[in-house]
């Protein structure tokens, strides 16, 4: 279980909250919204706010209301949105069954303009503060993303004093990813029909990690051809299958050495890798630690 630190400045992370800590003016809160209330405020009604979250279980699904209109975004497991919205709110869509987790940044459009406004990014962010429009990036978590936070869930997890500078250098280190990522508007819909297929795939590879499915027959089993699964995955899901598959048996992998004490061998069989080499280099790959760093100590 994660220690409970609140940041208020470098000098002070004693204090325990719900989950969430704060440095001038940029919160980090790592979220289940199973346990929450459904259709939550998120806290972006502030014009002068921006909404980071990094779907790290289930598909998060935001309804953005304001001004007469009601539109919807969807955020797949393994990607990232950053949202600014002036004069509206988000509310969360999810259904407690879902068991959606999200890590969350919540920071002044000001403040995070200033960190990146020599980007792409950072120029289109100043844009629509000055002109009071929304702005919606969409991206797949990368590999340098998942390192950032697989060493900021190593450092909250230690619980160690004088934390909270290294909490705070993750987050920015995740924003720094996000930001030179590259990536896409989702303002493109997905049709409802073809993420339920979507949706019938992830689950195939979920039930299935150590003897997955070929693609041919996975494509079949959900009512497509190769060709289109190739097509939409990465569009709902922000990678390929077979990574999906490799996101799905790296956190599997994680939760039973740092949860469970299981060793390295019997963690690799179980997630479906024979060969133990080629299983701590993918996991090394992903989280930036070796295995047996991420086994439960005693």
């Amino acid at each position: 279980m994660q220690k409970k630190t609140t940041i208020q400045n470098t000098q002070d992370d004693t204090q325990p909250t719900e989950n969430k800590w704060f440095f001038e003016g940029f919160r980090v809160s790592f979220r289940d919204l199973a346990t929450e209330a459904e259709d939550e405020i998120l806290p972006t009604k502030d014009m002068n706010t921006c909404w980071m979250a990094i779907c790290l279980n289930g598909d998060l699904r935001v309804s953005v209301t304001g001004a007469g209109n009601n539109d919807e975004l969807c955020i797949p497991q393994g990607n990232c949105l950053l949202q600014y919205e002036p004069g509206k709110c988000l509310c969360n869509k999810c259904m407690r069954e879902q068991q959606v987790q999200l890590l969350e940044i919540v920071c002044p459009a000001k403040d995070l303009q200033r960190l990146i406004g020599d980007t792409p990014l950072g120029h289109d962010l100043q844009a629509a503060m000055i002109n009071g429009r929304p702005m919606h990036v969409h991206r797949p978590m990368t590999s340098s993303i998942r390192q950032a936070l697989a060493g900021l869930r190593e450092t909250i997890s230690t619980g160690e004093q004088g934390s909270a500078p290294l909490v705070l250098s993750k987050t920015l280190e995740m924003v720094w990813h996000f930001t030179h990522s590259g990536g896409q508007d989702v303002s493109a819909q997905i049709p409802s029909e073809t993420l339920r297929a979507v949706d019938r795939a992830k689950s195939i590879l979920e039930a299935n990690m150590e003897n997955p499915p070929d693609l041919e027959s996975l494509a079949s089993q959900v009512g497509m051809s190769l060709s289109k699964l190739k097509q939409v995955f990465p569009m709902a899901c922000g990678m390929p299958p077979y990574a999906y598959l490799r996101l799905l048996r790296m956190e599997m992998a994680m939760r039973l050495l740092r949860d469970e004490g299981r060793s390295v061998t019997e963690t690799a069989l179980e997630v479906g890798y024979s060969n133990l080499s080629h299983f701590s280099k993918t996991f090394v790959e992903h989280f930036g630690l070796k295995p047996s760093q991420a086994r439960k100590s005693g």
